[in-house]
C-alpha cells in the first residue's frame, strides 16, 4: 500500500548568489571608474526613452568633453587622471531628475540625456554644469589644476528620433564649442547646415576608414601621351584613387580627398595606393611602363611613410623606374625640405618624380633647380585656355622653356581638343594628358594586359 508518511524539504541560502548576480549585472551596465552608465547602456536607455514618448515631446542630448584634462594626465600620470574623472563626474548629476541619464562614454567624454525637456531648459542645465566644472579645482601632490568643458547641446522630438543621429549632432555641437574657443556651450538644431555638413563629412570619413580596412578603394588610370619626338618611348599612366559610396556610386578623388586631408588620413591613403601599385607592377611587369602616383603634402611631412615607401620598393624587387611620384606645387612649396628629401630618396633608387599643377603658385621658377625632378606637369588652367588667351599661351611656353633649360620634360594637363594638342606641339611640350586622349578607366586586369602588350 502506497502511503505518504512524510516530506523532506531542502533549503539553500541563495542571497549571496543573487547579490553577486546583481553586482555582475550592474558592472555590465556601468562605467567601472565613475559609476555612471557606460556607452552601451546609455545608448540602449536613450533609444528606449525616445520610443516611449509622444510625438510632440522634446528631448535634449548634451555632449561634454573636458578641456585641459590631458595636462593632468601628462603631468601627474593616469592615476591622477582617473581620480579627476571620478571626482568631476559627480558634478554632472546635481539638478537633474531621476529620469535623466548620465554616462561616461569613454576617456574624458560624458553625455547627459534630458527626456521631456525643452531646449531652453536644456541650455540652462548645460550652463550650470559648465559653471560647476569651471569652479572645480583638482589637487594632486601639492599641485592645483583647473579644467574646463566644451558642451554640445542638441534637441529633438521623439518623432523620427534616432540615437545615432542625435549622438552625432551633439558630438558636432561639442566639436564646434571646442573649435570656437572651448569652455562654452554650443547649441545646434537638427536642420543646422553646419551639422548637415559635419554629418556628411563624418559619413565620408567612415567610408574612407572602411575602405582602408577592407582594401576596397578603386584604382583608375589615365594615359600620359607623348607629343614630341623627344618623349621617351614608354607607356605612361597616372594612377588615381576612387571610392564607392553607400549607394554604389563611384566618387572621384575631389569628392573625398579634401575630407581625408582635413581628417589627416592622407598618409594612410597614399600608403595604400603606393602599396597597391607596387603589387600591380610585381604581378604584371610591363617592359616599359611607368605608373605615376600622387603624394600629398601630409605624406611629405610623415617621415615614417617616406621610409616605408623606400622599403616597400626595395623589398618588392620591382624595377624602380616603373613607378613615378607626383607632388603638387603647393605641397612642395609648403614642405620644401621634406619634398626635397623624399624626392631625392626616390630618385636615388631610380624612380621618376614630377611636380604637379606647376604654375598654380606663380612663384615657381626660383626653386625648380633645388628639387630633384624629371617632369613638370603644367597647370591645366593655362592649358585649357591656350588657344584663346595669349597670357595662357605665354605661360605654357615659358614653363616649357624653363623646364627644357633644366633638362626636365613637360606634361600638359587637361588637354581637351586636337587644336590644343597642335598648340602644345608647336611649343614643344613633351606629353599631354586629358579627356581628348581618354578618361580615367578602372585599372583592371584587362587594362593592365593591354598596357603590357602596347609597351613591349
Amino acid at each position: 500500500m502506497n502511503e505518504v508518511l512524510g516530506t523532506v524539504a531542502t533549503f539553500q541560502d541563495i542571497s549571496l548568489s543573487r547579490k553577486l548576480a546583481r553586482q555582475v549585472e550592474s558592472q555590465a551596465r556601468h562605467d567601472a571608474l565613475t559609476g555612471l552608465l557606460n556607452r552601451r547602456e546609455f545608448e540602449l536607455k536613450v533609444s528606449q526613452a525616445l520610443s516611449l514618448y509622444s510625438e510632440d515631446t522634446t528631448h535634449a542630448l548634451l555632449m561634454i568633453d573636458l578641456d585641459r584634462f590631458k595636462v593632468v594626465n601628462d603631468n601627474c600620470g593616469h592615476a591622477a587622471g582617473d581620480e579627476l574623472l571620478r571626482q568631476l563626474s559627480q558634478s554632472f548629476r546635481p539638478g537633474l531628475r531621476k529620469s535623466d541619464l548620465v554616462a561616461r562614454l569613454g576617456g574624458d567624454e560624458f553625455a547627459v540625456f534630458l527626456s521631456n525637456t525643452p531646449l531652453r531648459v536644456a541650455v540652462e542645465i548645460a550652463e550650470k554644469i559648465l559653471a560647476r566644472v569651471q569652479e572645480y579645482r583638482f589637487f594632486w601632490e601639492g599641485k592645483a589644476f583647473r579644467v574646463g568643458a566644451s558642451i554640445g547641446v542638441v534637441d529633438t522630438s521623439a518623432q523620427g528620433a534616432d540615437y545615432n543621429y542625435l549622438y552625432h549632432a551633439a558630438d558636432t555641437a561639442c566639436y564646434l564649442a571646442k573649435n570656437e574657443g572651448r569652455d562654452r556651450v554650443r547649441v545646434v538644431t537638427l536642420d543646422d547646415e553646419l551639422l548637415l555638413e559635419r554629418r556628411r563629412e563624418s559619413e565620408c570619413v567612415n567610408r574612407i576608414t572602411q575602405a582602408l580596412e577592407e582594401n576596397s578603394f578603386l584604382l583608375y588610370a589615365q594615359s600620359i601621351v607623348p607629343l614630341s619626338s623627344l618623349a621617351e618611348g614608354v607607356s605612361h599612366y597616372e594612377v588615381l584613387i576612387h571610392l564607392k559610396d553607400e549607394q554604389g556610386e563611384i566618387l572621384q578623388p575631389m569628392a573625398f580627398i579634401p575630407v581625408a586631408e582635413r581628417c589627416r588620413l592622407m598618409p594612410e591613403i597614399d600608403g595604400w595606393v603606393i602599396a597597391s601599385v607596387i603589387e600591380i607592377i610585381r604581378a604584371h611587369p610591363a617592359a616599359r611602363t611607368v605608373y605615376s602616383v600622387n603624394v600629398s603634402g601630409q605624406s611629405l611631412g610623415d617621415a615614417a611613410l617616406s621610409e616605408k615607401v623606400v622599403a616597400m620598393i626595395r623589398d618588392s624587387a620591382i624595377n624602380p623606374a616603373s613607378i613615378g611620384f607626383e607632388i603638387s606645387e603647393t605641397a612642395a612649396i609648403s614642405n620644401m625640405e621634406n619634398a626635397k628629401r623624399f624626392m631625392t630618396m626616390l630618385k636615388s633608387m631610380g624612380c621618376s618624380t614630377a611636380l604637379d599643377d606647376f604654375g598654380s603658385g606663380l612663384s615657381s621658377f626660383g626653386y625648380l633647380k633645388n628639387l630633384p625632378l624629371d617632369y613638370i606637369k603644367i597647370e591645366g588652367l593655362f592649358v585649357r585656355q591656350i588657344r584663346e588667351d595669349l597670357t595662357s599661351y605665354v605661360m605654357v611656353n615659358a614653363i616649357h622653356g624653363v623646364a627644357r633649360s633644366l633638362g626636365l620634360r613637360t606634361i600638359a594637363e587637361y588637354v581637351a581638343s586636337e587644336a590644343t594638342v597642335q598648340k602644345l606641339k608647336d611649343i614643344g611640350v613633351d606629353y599631354g594628358q586629358g579627356f581628348h586622349f581618354d578618361q580615367p578607366a578602372p585599372l583592371s586586369v584587362e587594362m593592365i594586359d593591354r598596357i603590357s602588350k602596347t609597351s613591349l
